[in-house]
């Protein structure tokens, strides 16, 4: 299978059943070898198995030119380039908030920046507290600890107030001085450094992760209030953010649940930056569920931008344990 595009569509007949022995084992021998492909395949697989289950009858072609056009993907996501390191995806979704911050007409500073009760001036001065407790966690400065460090959203509520009686493009400055002081400073940084961050244990490299998050939220949250088009993460970036969220769950589970279920959950998250990951779930046991979810719909999630009962989804198996897994992913959203 030497040409991309036979390759391509040989994995596709192949999610379908409608390959011959040899070509059969020829794309099986090329999927043991290569781990991305592998995954690519056991999810065509798997959306082949979910349209199945109900339906006895041939699959119709929009169905197979579907299946061959994700096939065919995978050499495009392969040009995608690596995932966004921690740190990057940090400064890109820094990048992003400030683009949005600095639109901000001056007459819609007082606009609510919903699911809060802050106004957008609110909401970035929130988010320079935050990034000044950051700015300390990582051991840039030396400054006293805040009062309401341990609830995200009461961290510098004074503060706050004290800023509302500033311009907001002032406010705006500092947050972008702060930012500026952090980026500078991002070759110091050891990422397996264990730290806590508000009541939550983090390494660094999964602090920055969960700050990127945060950020593009933020930078949603105004585009929204504003009226404008939500922004989806850059591929690499998604990449970084959905694998560290999706890894976390075989833990961030006993958080939502005494009762965690011994055996296997897969997630898979469609998209570019997407993936497939197969979860151990407490000790042992057989295939519990599987979630298929858009990558940036998973995001939304983790972010507490869509609930865990409401996010478009395919649920195969044990519906309860994938709402657990789905209230897991929201533990520490901001």
């Amino acid at each position: 299978m030497t040409d991309p595009i036979d390759r391509a569509e040989l994995i596709g007949a192949w999610a379908l059943d409608a390959v011959n022995a040899s070509d059969r084992d020829a794309v099986e021998a090329e999927l043991a070898a290569d781990d991305g492909m592998r995954a690519h395949g056991d999810e065509l697989r798997h959306v082949v198995a979910l349209l199945g289950e109900d339906l006895a009858t041939a699959p119709p072609p929009s169905l197979r030119q579907s299946l061959l056009d994700s096939a065919r993907a995978i050499d495009r996501r392969r040009r995608l380039g690596a995932p966004s390191t921690p740190t990057e995806a940090y400064l890109h979704q820094a990048d992003g908030a400030n683009e949005a911050f600095s639109s901000v007409p001056d007459d819609a500073w007082h606009l609510q920046a919903k699911p809060y009760q802050w106004s957008l001036h609110g909401l970035v001065a929130h988010l320079l507290q935050i990034e000044r407790y950051f700015e300390r966690t990582l051991g840039f400065t030396s400054s006293a600890p805040q009062p309401g460090e341990l609830d995200h959203l009461q961290l510098g509520a004074d503060q706050i107030e004290a800023e509302l009686q500033r311009s907001p493009r002032d406010t705006l400055a500092d947050w972008r001085a702060t930012v500026g002081r952090i980026a500078a400073r991002l070759g110091e940084v050891d990422l397996d450094r264990p730290v806590q961050f508000h009541q939550w244990p983090f390494a660094l490299r999964s602090l920055f992760v969960a700050r990127a998050f945060e950020l593009w939220t933020h930078a949603d949250d105004t585009r929204r209030a504003l009226g404008r088009p939500t922004v989806a993460p850059s591929a690499a970036d998604s990449a970084v953010m959905s694998d560290a969220s999706v890894g976390s769950l075989p833990l961030a589970i006993h958080v939502v649940t005494r009762d965690v279920p011994n055996g296997r959950a897969r997630v898979v998250l469609t998209g570019d930056g997407g993936g497939t990951w197969d979860l151990q779930l407490g000790t042992g046991g057989g295939e519990l569920v599987t979630i298929v979810a858009d990558v940036v719909d998973y995001c939304r999630l983790a972010a507490r931008r869509f609930e865990p009962e409401t996010v478009p989804c395919t649920i195969d198996g044990d519906r309860d344990v994938a709402l657990e897994l789905l209230r897991a992913a929201t533990i520490i959203a901001v």
